[in-house]
This record gives structure tokens, C-alpha cells and sequence, in this order.
């Protein structure tokens, strides 16, 4: 027969495995819920890194925005100064100056379009970073030419 001692220890296993049967129930949804949060805590580290690199690209196009609009205020303000020389060399060239004058004035109106030429694309404003840069007028080419040309002045006036 069953005593009332082993009936309490039955009793007492009965509550035992339930209590385990719930604690594995327990554990199970709470392995579930790490491997949700891992998931999760995943995809936050790789939108958290997008939006970096997005913010970094965005940064760079507004410093490139900024560049190439301070680039184009450049370009302009080379651009003016030099149409007012290339009017006074024109002018120059029509009063029929002597060979010297003459060479010289050509040879500013010639590097005058070579410097329009190479600050054109600065006017513009490139669509993207991406895109070539034009190269640079080749400013030595220029400084030997005008010294060549103004080697004569210097000679007669006593500066080497």
C-alpha cells in the first residue's frame, strides 16, 4: 500500500518534473529569444555600419560640392581680368605695332586661350566627383616664352 510518505514523495516528484518540464520550456524560448536578439543585434551592426559609410560619402560629396564651387569662383575671377587683356592686346595688334610688340602681343593673346582653355571645365560644375580633372596649362612652357620675349627689354636695360 501506498504510505503517506510515499505519497508525498510522489507528490513531490510529480511537482519536481513539472517544474523541470517548465524550465526546459523556459530555456528553449529563451535560447529562441538569443538567437532573435543575435539576429537582430546583426542586422543593427550592418545598418549602423550603411549609414556610416552613407554619411561618410555624404560628407565627402558636400566637401567636393564645396571644392569644385570655390574651384569655379577661381576660375571666374582669372577669367575676367584676362578678357580685359586679350581686348588690349587685340587693340594693340590693330594699331600695327612694330615686329617686337607685335610678337609679344600675339604670343599673350596665344597663352591667353591657352589659359581660357584650360579653366573652361572649371566654369563648369562636374556632375561627380568621378569625373576627370583636366589637366593643368603647362605654366612653364609660358614663363620661358615671356622671358624669352622680354629678354631684348631686359638686355637694354641692364637686367640679366
Amino acid at each position: 500500500m501506498l504510505t503517506a510518505r510515499m505519497a508525498v514523495e510522489l507528490r513531490t516528484i510529480a511537482i519536481c518534473k513539472n517544474a523541470e518540464a517548465k524550465l526546459m520550456h523556459a530555456n528553449e524560448v529563451l535560447t529562441k529569444t538569443n538567437e532573435n536578439l543575435a539576429k537582430a543585434n546583426q542586422t543593427l551592426r550592418t545598418t549602423y555600419q550603411s549609414l556610416k559609410e552613407s554619411q561618410d560619402r555624404q560628407l565627402q560629396m558636400q566637401g567636393y560640392v564645396d571644392y569644385a564651387k570655390a574651384v569655379g569662383g577661381i576660375a571666374q575671377e582669372i577669367k575676367t581680368p584676362m578678357q580685359f587683356i586679350r581686348g588690349r592686346a587685340e587693340i594693340l595688334l590693330e594699331t600695327k605695332p612694330e615686329f617686337e610688340t607685335s610678337k609679344f602681343a600675339e604670343s599673350v593673346l596665344r597663352h591667353i586661350d591657352r589659359v581660357s582653355t584650360a579653366i573652361q571645365p572649371m566654369l563648369r560644375r562636374p556632375e561627380s566627383p568621378d569625373q576627370e580633372v583636366q589637366p593643368w596649362f603647362p605654366v612653364s612652357d609660358i614663363v620661358h616664352e615671356v622671358a624669352e620675349l622680354a629678354a631684348p627689354v631686359c638686355r637694354k636695360k641692364g637686367i640679366s
